[in-house]
């Protein structure tokens, strides 16, 4: 999650910079007065929790570069892995790396690089508000993409919500549309 949120406000500070300082200000704020208030009433052994699980990522990301060095070009296969080493990678880039082999990584790096040249070209053609709009999706998809180096991604809903949205303003703007901001499209005719 903290992946995904450094690259969501990445993105921010890169394309609505004035936006990225207020944002980062009130959460700090935010973040501040939680702490303050939390702190005090956390135990140990919370604290330790909430500290694990980085190296086992790592470990699970030794053992992927292992099966995919076995089987280099195709990998080891679709549900091999937990076969093999009894957990799940967690990774999306790594799952396909290690169960798909070079081919998976490729087809995976494919499919981000087209949703977000995709997400990107249709921001760049709107006005405001479409333009904000397609912002939106480009950073919720920049979000989900760096997420999926922490969890499997493919499982979750909401990414394939953002990439039907953004399928769906690249359409529109492919169609020839682009002259008609997006809430005037469905009075055509």
């Amino acid at each position: 999650a903290w992946i995904g949120l450094g690259a969501f406000l990445a993105t921010l500070a890169v394309l609505r910079p004035r936006v990225w300082l207020r944002y980062t200000v009130v959460s700090t704020v935010i973040v501040l007065v939680v702490g303050l208030l939390i702190a005090p009433n956390l135990a140990t052994d919370q604290i330790a929790l909430a500290g694990r699980g980085s190296g086992s990522r790592f470990v699970i990301l030794n053992w992927t570069l292992e099966a995919f060095w076995s089987i280099p070009i195709v990998g080891i296969g679709l549900g091999q892995f937990g076969a093999r080493f009894g957990v799940i990678i967690h990774n999306t880039p790594a799952w396909f790396l290690g169960e798909f082999g070079a081919l998976g990584l490729v087809a995976i790096a494919g499919f981000i690089i087209t949703f977000l040249r995709w997400a990107w070209i249709t921001h760049q053609a709107q006005v405001e508000p479409e333009r904000s709009l397609a912002l939106g999706f480009l950073a919720a998809f920049i979000a989900m993409a760096s997420l999926s180096l922490g969890i499997e991604a493919l499982y979750q809903r909401w990414w394939w919500l953002v990439m039907a949205l953004i399928g769906s303003a690249r359409a529109i703007e492919y169609e020839g549309l682009r002259d008609k901001p997006f809430s005037d499209q469905g009075r055509r005719g």
